[in-house]
C-alpha cells in the first residue's frame, strides 16, 4: 500500500506553529486575567487619556500615535495593527478603569470612533449632598 510521507520540513513548521499558537494564548490569558485587569487596564485608559487630551479618536489615529509616543507605545506594545488596537479598546470600552470610561461613541470610514470620558461619582456621601442643596 502507500507510505505516509512526511517531508522534512513538516516537523519545524509544526513545532513554530505549536509555539505561536501557545505565545497567543499566553499573550490572551494575561490580559485577561484578574490580575491584568487590575493592574494593566486603569494603566492603559491613563496612557490613552494622556495621549488624546481630550480629543476623539479611532485605533488607527491610537495605533500611528504610539510611535512617537513612549508611554501609549509600551500600552501598545505588541500590537500590530490599528485592527488589534481597536479589538483591545473594545475589551476596555465601557468600564470604570482608573477613574475614565472609554466610550465608542461613532462610526466614520476610517472606523469606530473613541473618546474617554471622566467617570461619574455614582457613590455620593448623603451629608456633603445635603449641605449643597442637592
Amino acid at each position: 500500500m502507500f507510505k505516509k510521507h512526511t517531508p522534512p520540513a513538516a516537523p519545524d513548521l509544526i513545532a513554530r506553529y505549536e509555539a505561536a499558537l501557545l505565545a497567543a494564548w499566553d499573550e490572551r490569558a494575561t490580559f485577561t486575567s484578574p490580575e491584568a485587569i487590575a493592574v494593566e487596564r486603569p494603566a492603559a485608559v491613563q496612557a490613552i487619556a494622556a495621549a488624546v487630551h481630550g480629543h476623539v479618536f479611532t485605533a488607527r489615529e491610537l495605533f500611528q500615535h504610539a510611535r512617537v509616543d513612549q508611554a501609549l507605545g509600551a500600552v501598545l506594545a505588541g500590537l500590530r495593527s490599528p485592527k488589534q488596537v481597536g479589538k483591545r479598546l473594545r475589551a476596555l470600552a465601557g468600564r470604570e478603569l482608573g477613574g475614565l470610561l472609554l466610550q465608542r461613541i461613532g462610526r466614520d470610514q476610517s472606523g469606530m470612533i473613541w473618546a474617554e470620558q471622566v467617570a461619574p461619582d455614582l457613590h455620593r456621601d448623603p451629608i456633603l449632598s445635603s449641605r449643597a442643596g442637592v
